[in-house]
């Protein structure tokens, strides 16, 4: 069934991945007319008008019954060639689409032309039927995958499916009021649009593409929720929950895009884990049972995570080559991380810094300076703490740095705003400090 991606999908696509929903509900308002054909891209004089399915030979229109426009479905098994009703003696077979443009029947399913691009499945329908109408949808969703094409949409009616799915390159699938229980595969720039999904005997989504779920995504005993494999997947989901196994396992690299309500874990479970893949996720909640892990990365794992709280038994455990950046305003549990990562929590912290010298370390954002109020004050850049985009602001809260002054060096051979030194000797000074990975620069 080969036919280009719809206008308003397409043009939504390129927006991104989140995008496409505006793109399919621009595309299923036009269900009305299901075979998305024009009298234009068939050169018609009349405008379309489906009559619906009929069969072969008995309920075949004949040429006085039928006028310029006339668009029918084949069901019938079977081949036909009777030149009084083709008028051209074209083959008719099951599923062929045709069409009366006033003196022949243009036969769509052998010419290759514009054909169905929205597919149907429901409760009451059958995988024997052809899946073009609401009236002859198929009973799985497997059945509309295996007749779609990229560029097609398959709208699954309300009710429970379990089934398991691989959701092919380009398809669109609309299962908003539907809970699909099962263990599937989707490719690239697929997507799927369901209410709840339930993980069955294996990872509930693997691969790439595109996933919204607007309830729950459920995983039980070790199973994951999303894994990446071959892409990068983008993820929206309500609420995810997981017991011994991964809300979001960005396992290859590729890299996960996600937002959420909430993310709960239970026994051994793990809300994000990154193994040399960066994982973008913003969103409500995490929490556990007790005895949970939110954050886990390794061979050089990047995250960047901003949520309302944290409550887990352990926040994050991360490796020396990972990267850590999280926003969180409440955030409860062990924090473990190996000498040599990156953590960044919360950008605005505050640290007081009451000491004649201080050494600088990752997790640093704003030293307020409260020593210069009985004494001068040394503040040391370690090389460690220096990668491109990092910021620190160092304020003079002591209140008297014009006469105890700070002063700011480094650890290595960088500099700062071109000089070995910055001092500052004005009371109540603030000084943003930012470093392009090498050297740092006053903002």
């Amino acid at each position: 069934m080969g036919m280009d991606i719809p206008k308003h999908i397409k043009e939504h696509a390129v927006l991104g991945p989140f995008a496409l929903a505006a793109g399919l509900a621009a595309h299923l308002a036009d269900l009305a007319n299901p075979h998305q054909v024009t009298a234009a891209q068939l050169g018609l004089t009349a405008p379309m008008d489906y009559k619906g399915a009929i069969g072969l030979p008995a309920d075949f229109p004949t040429l006085a019954a039928v006028n310029n426009g006339d668009f029918y479905t084949i069901t019938a098994n079977v081949t036909d060639n009777d030149a009084t009703r083709t008028n051209t003696g074209q083959n008719f077979s099951q599923y062929d689409e045709i069409v009366w443009n006033g003196a022949t029947w243009d036969n769509l399913g052998n010419s290759g032309g514009v054909v169905a691009n929205t597919w149907f499945v429901a409760k009451s329908g059958a995988d024997t039927n052809n899946g073009m109408t609401p009236g002859s949808a198929f009973l799985t969703i497997g059945a509309a995958i295996a007749a779609s094409s990229a560029g097609e949409c398959i709208k699954v009616y309300c009710g429970e499916y379990t089934e398991d799915l691989t959701i092919k390159a380009g398809i669109y699938i609309d299962a908003r009021n539907c809970m699909i229980t099962g263990s599937h595969t989707i490719e690239a720039a697929a997507a799927l649009y369901v209410y709840n999904l339930v993980a069955s005997g294996g990872d509930c989504i693997t691969g790439e593409g595109n996933v919204f779920c607007d309830h729950i995504a459920l995983a039980t005993g070790s199973d994951d929720l999303f894994v990446t494999s071959g892409g990068s997947l983008n993820i929206d989901c309500s609420y995810m929950v997981c017991e011994d196994g991964i809300a979001l396992n960005n396992a290859d690299g590729n890299g996960i895009t996600a937002t959420y309500e909430g993310i709960y874990i239970s026994g051994t479970g793990i809300a994000m884990n990154s193994d040399a893949g960066t994982t973008y996720a913003k969103g409500g909640w995490i929490t556990d049972d007790g005895s949970g892990t939110a954050l886990a990365g390794d061979n050089v794992a990047k995250f960047y995570c901003s949520c309302t709280r944290i409550n887990c038994a352990t926040v994050w455990d991360i490796d020396a080559t990972s990267i850590l950046k999280i926003d969180a305003p409440e955030i409860t549990g062990t924090r473990t991380e190996a000498a040599g990562s990156i953590v960044v929590a919360n950008s605005w912290s505050r640290r007081e810094v009451d000491v004649a010298s201080y050494d600088t370390v990752p997790t640093d954002n704003v030293l307020g300076v409260t020593r210069t109020a009985t004494g001068a004050c040394a503040i040391e850049l370690q090389t460690a703490d220096m990668w491109p985009g990092r910021k620190i602001e160092i304020v003079d809260e002591g209140g008297n740095a014009g006469t105890n002054n700070i002063t700011v060096s480094t650890e290595g051979a960088e500099t700062i705003a071109g000089q070995d030194t910055l001092v500052i000797d004005d009371d109540y000074n603030v000084v943003c400090l930012y470093s392009d990975g090498s050297n740092w620069f006053v903002g």
